[in-house]
């Protein structure tokens, strides 16, 4: 799949509309419905989980607040720390081993998938390709989170303006005067 050129292209999309006479959708349509930022998620934490040695990279450029789903949030804490205190920092089997053993079933099931399902995204990919697709998912991923930051501060900013926050105002556009300039050095 081709990675979106904008950040328009990683909003959740809905490819079928839902009405209350539609069928209960099925798991195809449900995958397909997740937010591209869930998706983009569990896409970076899949290579990560399966080629532990770009955990460091990740880890440097890829910060745990940028992951709005709380489940993927928690396992990528859970393997920054794993990557941090592990003496073989490459032994996936060892990251499967210490994640399976930490965690109850059903979460488990779901890091299983998540190890099966490099198989299926990136099963042509040699080693320095997945490297290439974990910068490019990291980086199109900063760019939505960052754009989303600013659009979010910027209706803050609109709101202190009608109240007349003149502190909060002043606060806000440096802020966001910070965001857009990492946001165009991404670009």
């Amino acid at each position: 799949e081709a990675m979106p050129s904008t950040s328009k292209e990683m909003k959740t999309h809905t490819p079928y509309p839902i009405t209350h006479n539609s069928p209960e959708p099925s798991v195809e349509q449900k995958e397909k419905q997740k937010p591209r930022s869930q998706e983009y998620s569990e896409r970076i934490l899949t290579i990560l989980l399966n080629h532990p040695e770009f955990i460091g990279y990740a880890q440097e450029y890829f910060l745990p607040e940028f992951i709005y789903n709380e489940k993927l949030k928690d396992l990528y804490k859970k393997v920054i720390l794993w990557y941090n205190s592990a003496e073989e920092k490459s032994s996936r089997e060892q990251l499967n081993s210490l994640l399976n053993s930490n965690i109850n079933s059903e979460d488990g099931g779901y890091i299983d998938s998540l190890f099966l399902y490099v198989d299926k995204i990136y099963e042509n990919f040699d080693q320095p390709e997945l490297q290439e697709e974990l910068v490019k998912l990291i980086e199109t991923y900063k760019i939505n989170f960052l754009g989303q930051k600013v659009n979010h501060l910027n209706s803050q900013l609109a709101t202190a303006e009608q109240q007349g926050n003149k502190q909060e105002v002043d606060r806000l556009i440096k802020e966001i005067q910070i965001l857009s300039e990492n946001l165009a050095k991404l670009k």
